[in-house]
């Protein structure tokens, strides 16, 4: 019995994603916190002297929604 392997959807950062839809970054990330644009937070909590910061990442598709989206 094969085992079968989905793809793996691609995922951007913030800068990746601004760059792919040629807007600023600040930008993208209204339209995160907004919810016109989907992601997921990753926390990173590598030092506990620093407060955690957030990471987006932002999916294939949920930039191609976004394209065909109207505003």
């Amino acid at each position: 019995m094969a085992l079968e392997i989905e793809p793996v959807e691609r995922l951007y950062t913030v800068e990746e994603a601004a760059e792919r839809l040629s807007v600023s970054r600040e930008t993208i990330r209204r339209a995160l916190q907004s919810g016109r644009l989907k992601g997921r937070k990753l926390l990173a909590d590598s030092d506990r002297r620093v407060r955690q910061q957030t990471h987006w990442r932002i999916s294939e598709s949920a930039i191609q929604e976004l394209l065909v989206k109207p505003r």
